[in-house]
């Protein structure tokens, strides 16, 4: 069973936050422009994030993997304010959240706590022009690809045929990188071990297709 050290750290504020993910990770992007894994400036556009800016249940909130797990904790301890949308806003404490998430093939049930941004230009149009089922299809294939690629990026390859299965996948307008997407929130079962609030597709640096345990 492969094993992937995972580390949260939810700040808490001095006042509620008013801002997005994408906005909280321009600021730590910038004060940390050194590590390019804290703005994602890549030439390599697949690569999957090691730092994940978030925002749950309104609080903010920024993930570390593997060795990335060390670095969040180490500077983002030391964080007393940001400073978003020419708005100061104090950082009263910080709960860090370490783990060694074990990744193994049970089945589990998952849900989209932010949207999920599936499809891209060419399988956009097969997508609109696609029958229910096929729509269905074509969705959880790509999810299928989109959770390949993260075990990738976190160096976890799995010897086994990857299922999964979606409901309510009902789309809907969202924006990201200043374009509009069609964004989903399904709920789906896997047949893998997902971290909590890890990113599953586009712009998951951004807070986009974060992804919940549904506890059963």
């Amino acid at each position: 069973m492969a094993h992937i050290r995972v580390c949260y750290a939810f700040l808490e504020l001095d006042e509620p936050a008013r801002f997005t993910a994408t906005q909280l990770r321009g600021f730590l992007g910038n004060l940390f422009v050194d590590d390019v894994e804290f703005h994602h400036h890549l030439s390599n556009p697949y690569h999957y994030p090691l730092v994940q800016y978030k925002m749950i249940n309104d609080q903010p909130m920024i993930m570390g993997f593997g060795e990335y797990a060390d670095m969040v904790f180490r500077r983002v301890s030391g964080i007393e304010k940001l400073v978003i949308k020419a708005r100061i806003s104090g950082v009263r404490s910080i709960d860090f959240r370490q783990e060694l998430f074990a990744i193994g093939g049970g089945q589990k049930n998952y849900r989209f706590v932010s949207p999920w941004i599936a499809l891209n230009e060419k399988n956009y149009r097969t997508f609109l022009e696609a029958e229910s089922e096929v729509r269905a299809t074509l969705l959880e294939k790509i999810l299928i690809g989109n959770t390949l690629s993260m075990l990738k990026g976190l160096g976890i390859l799995i010897d086994y045929r990857l299922n999964v299965k979606l409901t309510q996948a009902f789309p809907f307008l969202t924006r990201a990188h200043g374009k509009t997407f069609w964004g989903f929130l399904p709920e789906f079962t896997a047949n893998i071990d997902i971290p909590r609030y890890a990113g599953l597709g586009k712009s998951v640096s951004k807070g986009f297709g974060t992804v919940d345990i549904i506890d059963s």
